[in-house]
């Protein structure tokens, strides 16, 4: 779509699992199942997508974001704010943050702040919620296991109406555009 050569993306996780699928699908040689792989290469983009909240390491995570970004270079951040609910325990979020805080921190780091907001009210909000009040059953049917047809339809009903929260400034995600 933005043609893009395999050696244009990478990626880093913990999981073996996650960096043996991605290397099913891609070809990259930037792909490491390691927590701060050492670079030879610095990157225009980076994104950062829903994991910060699963480290206390977040600073360093992040520090290391920055070391690794061209001059100009974009990070694309989202993570989660407010309540920590049952299913984001299940998930294995060690914190959720305050815009503020992380607003300051990527400023110590040294990031510029492109774009700052909230995502996610009222719908994934409200997903959030019903999750945590019925957690054994959602966890049962839907956390675990092969996707089933179910799964998918209601995945993809939510991935259209999610389209709604770009235009409302509140919720419980936080996304951030910053450069370097």
């Amino acid at each position: 779509m933005f043609n893009l050569s395999e050696t244009d993306i990478g990626g880093c996780d913990i999981s073996s699992i996650a960096i043996e699928l991605s290397k099913k699908k891609l070809h990259s040689p930037f792909l490491f199942n390691e927590q701060y792989p050492k670079l030879n290469k610095q990157f225009d983009v980076i994104v950062c997508s829903e994991m910060i909240e699963h480290t206390t390491q977040y600073k360093q995570s992040l520090e290391w974001i920055y070391n690794y970004l061209e001059t100009n270079g974009i990070l694309i951040l989202t993570t989660q704010s407010g309540k920590i609910h049952a299913s984001d325990k299940y998930a294995g979020h060690t914190q959720h943050f305050k815009l503020s805080e992380l607003n300051s921190l990527l400023i110590e780091i040294g990031f510029h702040i492109n774009h700052l907001r909230f995502w996610g009210f009222p719908f994934f909000t409200l997903q959030k919620y019903l999750t945590n009040y019925k957690f054994s059953s959602i966890k049962e049917d839907f956390l675990e296991g092969e996707p089933h047809i179910k799964q998918r339809f209601i995945f993809s009903l939510a991935y259209i109406i999610y389209y709604i929260h770009d235009f409302i400034n509140f919720g419980p995600q936080i996304y951030i555009v910053a450069s370097k």
